[in-house]
């Protein structure tokens, strides 16, 4: 099976209260990284839960896969 590199915050959920100027948009690339890797079948790491609830905290708002893509557009379109 391939080895997949999954963000740190789903490995160390208090890595993501490391505050950063982009916060908001670390925690939405984060989560899309970790729902990708889920969705094309690697092992999901032990603290992937509460790394989403930390990636939420993080964005301001509660980040699922109805509205990842919205918070994507809205948080990184507007960086381009």
């Amino acid at each position: 099976m391939t080895e997949f590199s999954w963000p740190e915050v789903f490995i160390d959920p208090d890595a993501c209260e490391r505050p950063t100027e982009n916060a908001r948009e670390l925690a939405v690339i984060s989560a899309l990284h970790g729902w990708g890797l889920c969705s094309i079948g690697a092992k999901i790491p032990e603290a992937f839960g509460r790394g989403m609830v930390k990636l939420s905290e993080c964005a301001g708002e509660l980040i699922t896969p109805d509205n990842a893509n919205r918070l994507a557009d809205e948080i990184l379109g507007r960086k381009t």
